[in-house]
């Protein structure tokens, strides 16, 4: 009975590795690629990818946290909403092409909202000036509090992800750009509309 217990926790270890790196087939990587996604697991999701698609974020740097603190706690709340379907899975010898539908919130309003109620120190800051209360911080809670306290719109999208066979199994070699922006609650995108208002005022 030992044995056999500890056959399956073998076979169970196995499938967790396959899953979580190259997997035994696109399916496998797609999905072990959304788990790790919805954590912001750099790590996780950089084995489901090839390596010029590897990601170089890198949200635990303490660097990032003392200059914005909150902020990957921000975006891993997003993230966490972030959802997958996978709708089909094609394969051409070591070629293959993944169609899934991805769901995710939209924080953009949430973003605009925040940084008007912050503008004053944002232009300060901005054009050299001071303010008193470090407008990153300001702006980050700003967000936080509307996330909590307004319901957000979910949106949803049909994205390809093209995938290659590797001596590590199956591997993303084609990540689509709009993702990474989904993968923030279009945070990102947000952030760079309102920054591009503001230089053009």
């Amino acid at each position: 009975m030992k044995r056999l217990l500890a056959v399956f926790c073998a076979l169970a270890l196995l499938c967790s590795l396959a899953a979580c790196g190259g997997g035994g087939s696109p399916k496998q990587t797609v999905a072990a690629f959304f788990d790790a996604a919805k954590k912001i697991d750099i790590e996780g999701m950089n084995a489901c990818l090839t390596a010029d698609e590897a990601l170089t974020w890198d949200l635990d740097n303490p660097t990032l946290d003392k200059n914005t603190p909150g902020l990957a706690d921000l975006l891993r709340t997003f993230a966490g909403k972030l959802g997958c379907r996978i709708d089909s899975c094609t394969k051409n010898g070591d070629a293959a092409s993944a169609d899934v539908t991805v769901t995710y919130v939209d924080a953009s309003f949430a973003v605009k909202d925040a940084m008007t109620d912050v503008m004053a120190d944002l232009l300060a800051t901005l054009f050299g000036g001071q303010s008193e209360t470090d407008p990153q911080t300001l702006l980050i809670e700003a967000i936080r509090e509307k996330a909590e306290n307004e319901t957000l719109p979910e949106k949803t999208a049909q994205l390809t992800l093209e995938l290659q066979k590797t001596d590590d199994g199956w591997k993303i070699s084609a990540l689509p750009e709009a993702l990474m922006n989904m993968l923030t609650g279009n945070a990102a995108d947000a952030f760079e509309d309102a920054v591009q208002a503001l230089t053009k005022q």
